[in-house]
């Protein structure tokens, strides 16, 4: 996001990753896509 210090985000840089998530929290609901959602071995958590 290009911040240097946590205290620098605000509530337009928070996403849900999950419908839950976003009917809890009141974020906008924006999935990971598919390509991006592996870790660093490569394979799906």
């Amino acid at each position: 996001l290009g911040y240097d210090d946590v205290r620098q985000l605000g509530r337009d840089d928070l996403v849900a990753l999950t419908p839950e998530a976003a009917y809890i929290t009141g974020l906008p609901y924006e999935p990971v896509p598919a390509d991006t959602a592996t870790s660093s071995t490569g394979t799906a958590p």
